[in-house]
């Protein structure tokens, strides 16, 4: 291993166990014990929505804050520190019961955790991506979600098969999460800073340079309208799998699939994105995980569950990947503030989305209107996504 990838490496690797802590685990833990929480009779299905709506609230709110010009490239590197075991102490706590709205209270401090570690630690491993010229190591990073992911599928059912409640899912998450963060402390070179270039002198106004383009709001837009799309499914796979007789044998697999496929998926679809270019590869993915869910919505079986599941995984990660690394080749004089936004983009539009698939299950007794919902706001992120393009040329 040579000196100029050394650094390089060990950022991707120490960005891909603080993605599985952060968001495969702080974020996505919720789906799979989601379910054993409702057959407890813990949480209703609507209460359920909400729990992760507060938690996407928390992720909105935090990537607003984390673009505020305080948080300067300098502090990066300790805010992730404080960030990255948070997310595993909001998974401790979320296994303690006092009622639901203190459990809402919880999952908002684990969605502002989630967001301050992935935007922190993406801009920091991002730079030395830059300063190594080694781009493509972003696969690296962003395929800790999909690890992270897998992980959350076992712990669930090797809880179960020994007679663990709910309660004890959350601590092992949370366990889990911590020793994360250990192997992330190892791993991250000690000189990391940030992505942002040292600050010009002060100019009065801001010029046209500095200001973000109409093509940068209409991708964030459609970011926005993505992340609508993926949570539907995102939230209540294995809940949507339980609460349907047909599905269920498939109901143990789904998240495996949603981990496995996950993992190599930003590698395959960057691959794509030299030939074809990232707007096209972006839409692409919109539409093979439009496609999925509608597999499901049409003719619910366990093989189209597992379908959906695998296409879920083998889209959402790579779409966020994506649209953040456009962002950032679209603002480069304030990186951070542009990843930031995108963030908050996605955090608003994933908010939305369980909160009012939880009340359409509630009162129709089907996640039918949930999944077709999703569909077209996936189909709305691929017009404002290639509208995008039309206006950056």
């Amino acid at each position: 291993m040579t000196g100029k990838s050394s650094p390089a490496l060990r950022a991707a690797f120490a960005g891909f166990f603080a993605m599985a802590l952060a968001m495969g685990l702080g974020r996505f833990f919720y789906t799979p014990v989601l379910p054993p929480m409702l057959e407890a009779g813990r949480i209703s299905a609507s209460e359920g929505g909400l729990a992760a709506g507060a938690n996407f609230l928390g992720y909105l709110l935090g990537a607003l804050a984390a673009s505020s010009p305080r948080f300067s490239a300098q502090r990066y590197r300790w805010l992730a520190w404080l960030a990255l075991p948070a997310c595993g102490v909001t998974l401790l706590l979320s296994g303690l019961w006092l009622g639901f709205v203190p459990f809402s209270f919880i999952r908002f401090a684990g969605g502002v955790a989630s967001a301050f570690s992935m935007i922190f630690i993406s801009a920091i491993v991002m730079r030395i991506f830059q300063e190594n010229d080694r781009p493509g190591l972003i696969a690296i990073h962003f395929a800790g979600v999909g690890f992270g992911i897998v992980v959350a599928a076992m712990i669930v059912p090797l809880m179960t098969s020994g007679g663990h409640a709910w309660s004890m899912m959350w601590y092992a998450a949370g366990t889990t999460a911590l020793v994360l963060w250990l192997v992330t402390l190892t791993l991250l070179p000690a000189s990391a800073a940030g992505s942002e270039p040292p600050p010009q002198a002060a100019r009065g106004g801001t010029s046209a340079e500095e200001a973000f383009s109409t093509a940068f709001w209409a991708l964030l837009v459609g970011y926005g309208f993505f992340g609508f799309g993926y949570s539907v499914s995102a939230t209540f796979l294995n809940t949507i799998a339980k609460a349907d007789p047909v599905l269920e044998p498939a109901e143990p697999f789904v998240w495996f699939a949603v981990g496995l496929a996950g993992i190599p998926s930003v590698w395959a679809w960057n691959r794509l994105t030299t030939r074809i270019g990232l707007a096209y590869t972006y839409s692409l993915a919109c539409v093979v995980e439009a496609v999925g869910i509608l597999v499901l919505l049409r003719h619910a079986t366990p093989a189209t569950l597992l379908i959906s599941g695998a296409t879920l995984g083998a889209t959402f990660m790579a779409v966020t990947a994506l649209g953040l690394a456009k962002a950032r080749s679209m603002a480069t004089h304030k990186a951070a503030a542009a990843l930031a936004l995108m963030t908050a983009s996605f955090g608003l539009g994933q908010m939305i989305g369980p909160v009012l698939a939880g009340f359409l299950f509630e009162n129709s007794g089907t996640f039918t209107l949930a999944l077709t919902a999703a569909i077209a706001a996936l189909a709305v992120a691929i017009v404002l996504t290639l509208l995008s393009k039309r206006l950056e040329v």
